[in-house]
């Protein structure tokens, strides 16, 4: 079967948007639905004023892999984003997980139910190390995530971006940072708030049919004008599919989100 995803959604609990109110935790439900068979998908986003914030998380019928995770620094303003991500296979009857952070933030969060998955061995491939830089949102098109090489045919991959403002950015919620070529899972946020306590966060996936290269992941922002230099951190991911969820290199495929 082809990899498909729950759209996730601030009412459901599956997004977290802070605003500019600051905490020590976030917690992010279950996706509807989710159970023994899909993957548990997280990924937590944060700011603050001090450098090498970190994030750990809980459990939910089991202890979560920490997939991928760092800081975005801006060496200018002393800023600093974390970025982390985490996987594990859903619990049979999931509840609320929290992440806890080493001091008060602001913070996004997004949680994914996954279907399809090969949950034995979820990770096709992954960066080896992930894209960093300092970057003005007037600069489009030069925060990228270099591509990945997939195994086998039948995978996802998935592209996150985190930028440590939003303040100056256009376009509405939803729409605060594009990826060509890529497909939008519903999470682009930033907590559009005061300029001392933004931040940025997005998620896109892509179906790679064939085994062979993702291609870079480019993100660029939606109306802004602002020349500021802010830090950016971004990783990638290819999901591995279930056995006979490939459909070999000619299948016709396409990411699907439900719910």
């Amino acid at each position: 079967m082809a990899i498909t995803f729950s759209t996730p959604s601030t009412g459901a609990g599956t997004i977290i948007d802070s605003g500019g109110t600051t905490a020590t935790t976030t917690v992010l439900s279950a996706p509807a639905s989710m159970t023994t068979g899909d993957l548990d998908l997280i990924f937590s986003f944060i700011r603050d004023s001090a450098a090498d914030r970190t994030q750990t998380i809980g459990t939910d019928g089991g202890s979560f892999t920490d997939l991928q995770g760092g800081n975005a620094i801006n060496g200018a303003a002393a800023i600093s984003g974390d970025g982390r991500v985490w996987y594990k296979s859903a619990a049979a009857s999931p509840g609320s997980v929290t992440v806890t952070h080493s001091a008060a933030v602001v913070r996004l969060g997004l949680r994914l139910r996954c279907l399809g998955v090969n949950l034995s061995s979820p990770i096709d491939v992954q960066s080896g190390s992930l894209a960093s830089g300092n970057q003005a949102p007037s600069a489009n098109g030069d925060m990228v995530v270099p591509a990945i090489t997939t195994t086998q045919a039948g995978c996802v991959a998935v592209a996150w971006m985190l930028y440590t403002t939003g303040f100056v950015l256009g376009g509405g919620e939803g729409s605060r940072l594009t990826c060509s070529g890529w497909t939008a899972t519903g999470f682009n946020h930033n907590t559009n708030t005061s300029a001392s306590s933004q931040i940025t966060a997005a998620v896109f996936v892509k179906d790679i049919a064939a085994a062979g290269t993702t291609g870079a992941a480019t993100f660029s922002f939606s109306g802004a004008s602002d020349g500021t230099n802010e830090g950016w951190l971004g990783g990638m991911f290819a999901l591995a599919p279930d056995a006979g969820g490939g459909g070999g290199a000619g299948a016709r495929r396409r990411v699907v989100f439900f719910g």
